[in-house]
Parts: C-alpha cells; sequence; structure tokens
C-alpha cells in the first residue's frame, strides 16, 4: 500500500488515470489495486478525500470505471425540412446519454448557445432551432457512474443551415416562344450569409404527361434562366428551389406553355375588286387543351407585281377574333382597290392563364383584285394597264439585249448543245411518264405526302409493338403492313425504331424533333390505282346527311386532298366534295344517310376505296 503522491489541478466533470509505476512482484496476485484520491490542494487530510474509484487490476469489471471517448464528429445531410445529424455510439457501459450542442455564430464571429439537447444514444433530435441560420454542431456523451460524472470531451464542430423560412419567390415565366420558356424567381427572404455563400438555383422544365428523366434541369447563381431546344405548342411544368452546401429549399412550381410554332397558310375563298375572303384552317392545328386560340393578327400590304416586294408605306394591320375557337376560320378583307397586287401574312394568338402568346408568321400571300367600273371600262383599264406593263418592260428588255448583243454569237453553239440536252430530256420524261404514270397519279403522290406522312410528329398511346433496326420510313410502313393490327406508325431517325400503333395516327400526337409518322390506312388508300379511284369517285352525287359536327371545311382543291382528310379523322366513313366551291363534307356513314342526284358535287366512300 504505497500512496504515489501528485497534485493536479482539475475541474468538474474530469477523468484523472492514475496507474502503478511499477507492475506488482508477484503478478498472479489478483488482489492487488490501487487507489485514486481526489483531495483539497491544502490538505492531506484522508477524510477530505472528494471522490474515491476503486480500478481493479485483473479482476472483475463491474466495478470498473472506464472513462468514455470523444464522439466521433456528427455528419449533417441538408434537409429543405431540417437538417439531420448523424453520429454514432460507444459500448462504454458508463455512458447512458448521448448530447447534442448547437452553438449560434453572429457575423463577429462569438458563439452562443442556442440549444442544448439530450436524448437517447442513437437518436438525436433538435428543436427550437431558428429558420435560415447555420449552427455549429458538436455532440458530448453523457457520463453515469451510480450519480452524475459529467460529460466526455465534446466531438469536432460541425456546420449546419435550417431551410430558409420561404422557398424561391414569385416563380413565373416572363417570356415564350415556339422553343424556349424564359423563367423569373426572386430569392428567399433573410438568407443567412453562410448559405447564400454557396447557394444556387435549380430549374427544372418537364414536359406535361413526361417522365421525369426527360426533364431539363439547369443551375445558375442568377434570378432568371432561358430553357431552349423545347417542342412548340406544348405544356410544360416548371419547378425552382435553391441548393447549398448546407441546405436547400422546398421546390415552387408553375406551368406554362410554349407558343405555336406557325399555322396553316391562309387559302382563298373568293377574290372581288374591293375585298379577298380567307379561311384559316385551325382545325389542322395541335393545341394543349389550356391553349386558347384568341385572335388572328393579319397584315395586308401592297406588292410589286413583278418582284412581289411589299410596297413602303401601303400596310395595315387587321384582327381577327376566335374567343376560343378551334375550328376553320372564314374572314374578310375588304377596302381592298381593284387592279392592285396585295400581299396578306397571318398570326396567332393564343392565351394561356391570360398570357398571349404570338405564333410565327405565315409565308406571304399574294392576290390580284379585279378592276372595277362597267365592263368596258375595266376593258379600257386592263389595257391600259398591260400598254404601260409591256412597255416597261420592253424598254428594260431592249436595254438588256443591247448590253448582252456581243455575246450572242458565243451563246448560238451552247444554246444548240441545250436544246438537244432538253430535247433528249424530254423524251426520256415522255417515255417514263408514258410507262409508270398518269396525271392522276401524280396528284395523289402529293396528297401522300402532304396529309399521310407527318413530319416531327409522334403517335401515342396505342402501341402495339416496337421494332429494332428500321433504317427508313418506308421499311417502317412495310413493317406496319405486315402487321395485322397496325393501321399507323412512327419512324425515330436517331434511334432507328419504327413503333406500330392501332390507331391510324394514335390516340394522340405530340411535336417531337427526329420523329416522322405515317397514318397508313391513308397511305395505302390514297395510293390506290387509277381505275380504282375512277370506280370509287361517284360523280353528280350527293351523300346526303351524316355529316360529321364541325368537320365541314373550304379551300380543298381536290375530292383527293377532302379524302385525306377523311382518312385522318378516325369517324370518318365517306365524303362529299363540291368542286366549284372547294367545299369538302366527312360524313360518319358509309354513304351518308341517303344518296340523291346532283350536278354540282362528288361522293367516295371509304369501304369502296380500301375493298
Amino acid at each position: 500500500k504505497q500512496w504515489y503522491q501528485r497534485r493536479v489541478a482539475i475541474t468538474a466533470g474530469d477523468f484523472v488515470k492514475y496507474g502503478l509505476a511499477n507492475a506488482p512482484v508477484n503478478s498472479q496476485d489478483k488482489s492487488h489495486c490501487f487507489i485514486i484520491r481526489v483531495n483539497p490542494v491544502d490538505t492531506e487530510n484522508p477524510d477530505d478525500i472528494v471522490r474515491i474509484k476503486y480500478l481493479l487490476d485483473g479482476g472483475t469489471t463491474e466495478n470498473n470505471f472506464i472513462p468514455p471517448p470523444t464522439p466521433p464528429t456528427p455528419v449533417c445531410s441538408p434537409k429543405y425540412t431540417g437538417f439531420k445529424i448523424s453520429t454514432s455510439s460507444t459500448n462504454n457501459a458508463f455512458v447512458k446519454k448521448h448530447w447534442m450542442l448547437a452553438s449560434l455564430v453572429d457575423e463577429e464571429g462569438e458563439e452562443t448557445v442556442a440549444v442544448r439537447k439530450g436524448g437517447l444514444i442513437n437518436v438525436l433530435t433538435m428543436t427550437g432551432l431558428e429558420p435560415n441560420t447555420a449552427y455549429n454542431i458538436s455532440t458530448k456523451y453523457k457520463v453515469f457512474d451510480e450519480e452524475d460524472a459529467g460529460f466526455s470531451p465534446a466531438s469536432e464542430v460541425v456546420l449546419c443551415a435550417t431551410a430558409p423560412s420561404t422557398p424561391v419567390q414569385s416563380l413565373a415565366v416572363s417570356a415564350a416562344t415556339a422553343d424556349s420558356l424564359t423563367v423569373t424567381w426572386a430569392a428567399p427572404a433573410n438568407v443567412a450569409p453562410s448559405v447564400a455563400s454557396s447557394m444556387e438555383y435549380v430549374v427544372q422544365v418537364l414536359r406535361s404527361g413526361a417522365p421525369e428523366e426527360e426533364a431539363v434541369l439547369i443551375r445558375t447563381r442568377g434570378l432568371t434562366t432561358t430553357v431552349r431546344a423545347l417542342a412548340p405548342a406544348t405544356l410544360y411544368h416548371v419547378s425552382a428551389h435553391t441548393e447549398s452546401a448546407l441546405s436547400y429549399s422546398e421546390p415552387v412550381q408553375t406551368s406554362h406553355t410554349t407558343a405555336p410554332s406557325a399555322i396553316p397558310f391562309p387559302e382563298v375563298v373568293l377574290v372581288q375588286e374591293s375585298s379577298v375572303q380567307l379561311v384559316e384552317k385551325l382545325s389542322l392545328l395541335t393545341l394543349p387543351s389550356e391553349m386558347e386560340p384568341w385572335r388572328l393578327h393579319v397584315e395586308v400590304y401592297q406588292v410589286d407585281e413583278d418582284a412581289g416586294r411589299r410596297i413602303s408605306g401601303t400596310g395595315r394591320n387587321e384582327v381577327v377574333e376566335l374567343a376560343g375557337s378551334r375550328g376553320d376560320k372564314i374572314f374578310t378583307l375588304g377596302s381592298l382597290e381593284g387592279g392592285k397586287s396585295y400581299g396578306i401574312t397571318v398570326q396567332l394568338q393564343t392565351r394561356f392563364n391570360g398570357v398571349f402568346q404570338t405564333s410565327s408568321t405565315t409565308d406571304q400571300l399574294s392576290i390580284t383584285t379585279p378592276f372595277g367600273g362597267t365592263e368596258v371600262e375595266k376593258v379600257e383599264q386592263q389595257f391600259d394597264q398591260i400598254k404601260q406593263d409591256t412597255n416597261t418592260r420592253a424598254d428594260r428588255i431592249e436595254g438588256e439585249v443591247t448590253a448582252e448583243a456581243g455575246k450572242l454569237a458565243s451563246l448560238r453553239s451552247d444554246l444548240d448543245a441545250y436544246y438537244r440536252e432538253a430535247a433528249a430530256a424530254i423524251g426520256q420524261v415522255e417515255d417514263i411518264t408514258a410507262s409508270n404514270f398518269t396525271a392522276q397519279e401524280g396528284i395523289l403522290n402529293g396528297v401522300v405526302k402532304e396529309s399521310c406522312v407527318e413530319y416531327g410528329v409522334k403517335y401515342y398511346s396505342s402501341l402495339l409493338a416496337t421494332v429494332q433496326n428500321v433504317d427508313s420510313l418506308q421499311q417502317c410502313r412495310s413493317k406496319c403492313a405486315e402487321h395485322g393490327s397496325c393501321k399507323g406508325a412512327s419512324w425515330s431517325l436517331t434511334r432507328r425504331t419504327c413503333e406500330l400503333h392501332s390507331k391510324r395516327r394514335g390516340s394522340y400526337l405530340q411535336n417531337v424533333n427526329g420523329m416522322i409518322s405515317v397514318n397508313n390506312v391513308c397511305y395505302e388508300s390514297m395510293v390506290s390505282s387509277s381505275a380504282k379511284w375512277e370506280d370509287c369517285i361517284k360523280e353528280n352525287t350527293d351523300f346526303n346527311g351524316a355529316d360529321i359536327s364541325n368537320s365541314q371545311s373550304y379551300g380543298f382543291d381536290t375530292i383527293y386532298d377532302c379524302t385525306a382528310w377523311c382518312l385522318n379523322t378516325a369517324t370518318c366513313k365517306s365524303v362529299t366534295f363540291s368542286p366549284s366551291a372547294k367545299h369538302c363534307w366527312l360524313k360518319n356513314r358509309d354513304q351518308g344517310n341517303s344518296v340523291n342526284a346532283h350536278s354540282a358535287v362528288s361522293s367516295l366512300s371509304l369501304a369502296c376505296l380500301q375493298a
């Protein structure tokens, strides 16, 4: 029993560990022990012992007191609902609780304790923190040995931050084109400096109905961004949230449509001396249900008759109200002058959630109004105009001829050679035309390309099968023809896949770059032989009644165009067409409700054409 005297300065909760200077002489003697005596520094009186701990050297451990280790550094995981602290406990039997300490660091670097929270060893919960605030977090083990014995040393400090009290504010789409959306927002309120230094905004744009993996993600430190390469006339969902090294906020969301890219070229119904009647075929457009056709912006101006160039200072704008109607719109432009040439362009203005969007402008439509007055005056005016135009052109031609006279001699031999080549080429064309085509089949080929094949369009929701390694649209169409139930197909130029559908144009369609789709029922019907067409077109015949609602339209040039429209309409079974009025009626029965004689119209049944 030997004392090893040692004076040390300790504080409440500290642990002082001593050991024997030398091992006992008899190392097998398990009765050896040593005593830690903690005395005030000014006395050697044994009665003044503050605390004694007995550590049996090699004996049982049930009475051994082992000081706890320092906890590991906690790990902070940012959450927009707060933050999560991950740590681990110790198997020290004297550690009964795991405590967590949160300290707030102010702008001058001073720390004040914000929260001191105790809990179970493996469950640490903090409450009462301020939002949008950075905290220093450390942990301690709470020690008990029959009585409260204080804390272990504190772990290293980790910096965590709570979420902003408000998320991104005022999220909106400030501008929309046919292929882009410009998104703006305001910063959350009262962002902590420690969060702001690494904070960025994450903007996600996802087409309505598309899977999450198709979303476009943009990260930025600014308060606006423009998302490009989007599909026209399409509804998109836009969300934004903040992310930093310490936390991220809850996303906020809005929705918006892109503008239409283009509208069908306006078609002429009637041209008069002082007015022109046009039809804009809005029924051919595919617009989201949330997008309303609101008005047409029409610009009319005089053009040079020879070159078709716009004459400055002659233009005016007119507005044609639509108020949400999606049907074909017939409208009249008045106050024109007889015998003048005019150019006309049209834009479609749509509305989504009270916000207006405008399509691109159509190409110029050129018309010439007839002269006014009596028939004699009309002829005189026409003659004067022709004479003036002829004199102008003659003067110009004479100057050009004079300037080119020196070149004629050298060109004669070239012209002779050109004539011979042209004659040979014409002969070849005549031979090919005679053996392979008729004038009617030429018209049909154009209608097939225009009405049965859709570029930049994908069919959806009636998928039968997907065929891989398809190298062309014709090969894809052949795969559809081989499948007993296939009526339409979509071919991807980039993936070389062919999707076969049970419906002519799917259940619905969307604009998708790199896709070409074919209505195979339309295609197979339109390329029928000339004899088949001649047999099925009933001249001077009207299929009366059974009209499909909102499926009557002006501006169709031939019965073939009218038939193509029918083939692209799911419920259509026959048509009646007026060549003089260029008016097409779609019917939902094979021959309407009745068959009547009518000298001004012709009719056709799809059942006959497809038999």
